[in-house]
Parts: C-alpha cells; structure tokens; sequence
C-alpha cells in the first residue's frame, strides 16, 4: 500500500464588521434614505449578500471585493446575510436607529387677558415615541424656537409651522389661518314694544352669552322690561372677553284724554286713548254715570259720543283701558268729560 500524509485545514469563518462612521440614519420616516456599509472578511471569496430576506435575492460581489454598501434604508434594526464562494454563511444584525415620525397636530385658540383678545397656537406630537427635548419649531419659516406654543400670530391665512428633531427631520404642519376678529362692541336700542331692548353685538368671537342687570339671558339679545329705569346689558364672547351698555326706559302708557267735544268742527269731535302704537292689542270699554257700558273698542278706534246711533247728553264718563300687554300688567281706570 501507499501512504501519503496530508492535512485538512478548517476554512476561516466569515466575518462581518460594520464600516466605522458608515451609518447614516433615515431623516424622517418615508424618506427611506438611510444607509450603512460592511465589511466582509474570512471564508473564500467571492462573497455575496442579502438585506433583511434569507432567500434572497442575494448581490455578488466582484473577485476582491469585501465592502458592501446598503443605501435607501427605512429605520430599524437591519439583518445582513452572506455566503461565500463554498456556500459558507454568516448573518449579522445591524442595530439601526428607529425612523423619527413626526406627525404634528394643531390646536389654535382664541383667549381673553384684559379684556383683549389674542390667539394662541400650540403645536401636539405624540410624546410616547418623541422626546420634546429633541425638537424645535418655527414659524412661517423664522427662526427656530424651544417652545411649541405662539402667541399672537398675525392675522392671515396659509400659516405653516415646521418642527425639527436633532437629527435633521422637518416636519410641516397643515396650513392654517388665524382670523382678524375685531374688539367686541355693545350698542343697545329700544324696540318697536314697549319695554323692549335690542342688544347688537359685534366683533369678539364665538356665540355672545347676555346678561340684563346680573341676569342670565344665555344668547337672547332681546329683553322686556316692565319699569323705568336705566338698565346695564353685559355680553361675553366665546373668549371670554366682554362689553358692556347702558340704556334708559321710559314706558309711555296709553295717552288718555281728559274730555272730546263732539260738535262737527273737526278738533276732539271723537274720544279714545292714543299713545298706542305700542298696545296693538289695547281694547276699551266706555261707560254712562249709571255703570252701563255704552261703547267698546279696539286700539286706534274712537268714540262719536253716540249710543244706539243717539248722542248722549253733556256730562262725565268712565273708561277701562286694557293695553293687554307683558309690559304693561295693568288696566286704567278713570273719566273724563262730554262737552256739547
């Protein structure tokens, strides 16, 4: 027999390293630009590699080659796999930093300091996957500030505001408006019924809220009141911002004559209350010094001094006048003179 003697030397096994300052992070989730490179050493070249799929497909490399780039990467850890030219393989876990997500939400609010109204902008994001430390914000495209809350922006629209993380990533937020509300003013009138206020507000911002006198009138801008007097209107807008007024009542009763002279030269020929436009529900009744009711009438009607189509005879009669009205919770009672 022959003998020969030989050695069988194990294969070195393969190795991956990652290229020192090779890794570069994605800005901002979706930009899918970030990037890493290794670096392959031991088994028996040529080598090929695949990213983050066992399966395949894998990349050969040329005859030397032994550095392998991986470009337009999401964020999150990477598994590199790579067989050499003997089928040989080695697989390693590239720890890659997570992808910042900023997704910016706005709350824009109207608020009241004394009594003037200002805006206030503040810029959300969720918290749970962001540290705040880590970012900034700007306005319409100024300097970039710590704080994630403006104050008083200027009226307009198409407003934007941009937050940025230390990485790099800028994020920008929908575009928004900021409304020229203007200072809320109170003007106070009287209405067509007697007793009536209207209270027109404008400026401010939101639903008006209206007190009468400390009471609660919620959004009615419309108040009756019954007595004279001077009468204080506060209305508040949704800001909290107020204004006040002041007006004075003075409720006419109906004006009632003291006596008509029914003789045909056309001066107090008739008798009736005026002073009614107010009273459109007013009614009347006339009566003879025994009590018995002579006539009844409606508001802007008049009495001829006739009963049963004959003239009564010179003398004193007695009203009732009912103004039949909310403001006007009473009815008069009096008389007054017949002169032929």
């Amino acid at each position: 027999y022959i003998l020969f003697n030989f050695s069988i030397t194990d294969p070195e096994p393969v190795i991956l390293t990652i290229v020192p300052n090779s890794i570069f992070e994605e800005t901002c989730a979706g930009d899918a630009n970030g990037e890493f490179s290794i670096d392959v050493s031991g088994g028996s070249l040529p080598y090929s590699v695949s990213l983050d799929n066992y399966d395949g497909p894998y990349t050969s490399g040329g005859p030397g080659q032994t550095l392998f780039d991986f470009t337009d990467l999401e964020g999150g850890d990477h598994m590199v796999y790579v067989r050499d030219a003997e089928g040989c393989e080695s697989q390693w876990n590239i720890s890659f930093p997570e992808s910042v997500n900023i997704e910016p939400e706005l709350e824009i609010e109207y608020l009241c300091e004394n009594n003037s109204l200002f805006n206030v902008v503040t810029v959300y994001v969720d918290e749970t996957t962001l540290d705040p430390v880590e970012l900034d914000y700007s306005l319409d495209g100024g300097a970039f500030q710590e704080s994630n809350v403006f104050t008083d922006v200027l009226p307009g629209t198409d407003h934007y505001i941009e937050v940025r993380h230390t990485n790099g990533c800028i994020v920008m937020t929908d575009l928004f408006d900021i409304e020229d509300y203007q200072p809320l003013e109170l003007v106070l009138v009287e209405g067509d019924e007697a007793g009536e206020i209207i209270a027109n507000a404008t400026g401010g911002t939101g639903i008006y809220e209206f007190t009468l006198n400390g009471e609660n009138y919620g959004s009615s801008a419309v108040f009756l009141v019954t007595e004279d007097g001077v009468y204080e209107v506060v209305v508040t807008d949704s800001a909290g911002c107020q204004a006040v007024a002041q007006i004075e009542i003075e409720i006419i009763g109906p004006c009632i004559p003291d006596y008509f002279t029914p003789n045909g030269d056309g001066i107090s020929d008739e008798w009736g209350p005026g002073c009614t436009e107010d009273y459109p529900n007013l009614t009347f009744d006339i009566f003879d010094r025994y009590g018995r009711k002579v006539a009844t009438y409606r508001a802007g009607e008049y009495w001829d001094g006739k009963y049963d189509g004959k003239e009564l005879p010179t003398g004193d009669y007695w009203y009732v006048v009912r103004p039949n009205s909310t403001v006007l919770g009473k009815d008069y009672v009096g008389h007054f003179t017949l002169y032929r």
